[in-house]
């Protein structure tokens, strides 16, 4: 348990973004980051994260499966709550299309 809490404390922080933004290339596919929710391919009920930065590369992963959509949703509204909010990262719910 204390390895996970040292983890959304160091994401809490932002020491995350400053590392990611700081070592990125300047050719760049899209404007921001994109956090994607996904639906698991091996057991359909289930969801997870992912976080992409702008040139496509994954920095991090949910590392488990969700049972509701909604709790996937809300780790990485907890997690990813400076990215979003100051507009460097965008969620990307590709259980919709």
């Amino acid at each position: 348990m204390q390895g996970k809490m040292g983890c959304a404390l160091a994401f809490r922080t932002g020491e995350f973004f400053r590392y990611i933004h700081r070592t990125k290339t300047h050719h760049m596919a899209s404007k921001t980051d994109r956090i994607e929710i996904y639906r698991s391919r091996k057991v359909k009920s289930q969801f997870g994260w992912r976080y992409k930065t702008r040139n496509g590369k994954k920095v991090a992963a949910s590392g488990e499966l969700y049972t509701n959509h909604s709790h996937a949703l809300k780790m990485v509204e907890y997690l990813f709550a400076a990215a979003i909010a100051s507009g460097k990262a965008t969620i990307v719910d590709t259980t919709k299309a």
